[in-house]
């Protein structure tokens, strides 16, 4: 990947920028690009070209399209990017092949048939805190692959679930799926329409797509689950639960205090399934105030 005379290491062109609005900087004693928020942390310029579009041509693909480059000062330099297409070797790449290889989880997601190894950090919740009971209602927020779905579909018996995500996912057995983003009016309509009434437990395995900067995921999942916190306040029974993905970070404090306002009870719970370097848990909260 290039841009204009720099030239920067090879870089996957499956990346994506948090979000547009949010460019990094070039810090141009450094010759590197920083993290507009986090200055401290380096960023590849793919963050910079990924998703980027100008009057609906893709800068990947169109050569003629620039975008302005800021520095630390805040001047902006229009710059275009150009991309090679020939990718060397990545050891990150390899190592999470060699990590998925290694992990008992995968291997027993394969023998149990679920979709993926997410599916035993739920069932260690359930086996902890005891959030299903046969005949209730669940939503699954960003449902994808679908191993949750799969498991509360196996377990809760006469079980009313409504699964939603934005990827197209195959059918699970006596579930209703929905594409779509639950952040959007029009999908929480539909959700509550198939419902017609409040729910028992809402689910969020929800994360944004990761960056490489720990602090940035933590921030955007962060505010996902607020979302979901939002959403389930609106459609839980009383005595109802919610659960949802948080990382440690800088907004975590936040969202268990915003989460206390809601709910009676509030935990914090890292199953052991969990990778133990992320710095992913869940939060299981029950009882509406």
């Amino acid at each position: 990947v290039y841009i204009d005379e720099l030239e920067t290491e090879f870089l996957p062109l499956n990346c994506n920028w948090i979000a547009s609005n949010l460019l990094p900087k070039f810090d141009e004693e450094k010759n590197t690009f920083v993290e507009p928020y986090l200055p401290n942390y380096k960023i590849g310029i793919m963050h910079l070209a990924a998703g980027i579009w100008d009057g609906n041509k893709d800068m990947r693909l169109n050569k003629e399209v620039k975008v302005d480059i800021k520095n630390l000062s805040s001047e902006s330099k229009p710059r275009s990017l150009r991309f090679g297409w020939k990718l060397k070797k990545n050891k990150i790449s390899k190592n999470w092949i060699n990590k998925q290889r290694r992990d008992i989880y995968v291997r027993k997601s394969q023998v149990d048939g679920y979709r993926a190894r997410s599916a035993y950090k739920l069932i260690e919740i359930n086996e902890k805190f005891k959030i299903f009971k046969n005949g209730i209602s669940v939503i699954d927020l960003g449902a994808a692959p679908g191993s949750w779905s799969q498991y509360t579909a196996k377990i809760v018996k006469n079980v009313r679930l409504v699964s939603i995500d934005l990827k197209e996912m195959e059918k699970i057995e006596n579930t209703a799926q929905i594409k779509g983003d639950f952040t959007k009016k029009k999908y929480q309509d539909e959700i509550k329409g198939l419902f017609r009434s409040k729910v028992d437990v809402v689910l969020s395995d929800m994360a944004v797509n990761t960056t490489g900067i720990k602090d940035i995921d933590a921030i955007y999942t962060g505010e996902l689950c607020k979302e979901a916190m939002l959403f389930s306040k609106e459609i839980l029974v009383k005595e109802g639960i919610f659960v949802a993905k948080v990382f440690i970070g800088t907004s975590f404090n936040e969202i268990v205090a915003d989460a206390k306002i809601i709910f009676k009870e509030v935990k914090v719970f890292k199953p052991k399934s969990s990778r133990k370097d992320s710095k992913e848990n869940f939060i299981i909260c029950s009882k509406l105030r």
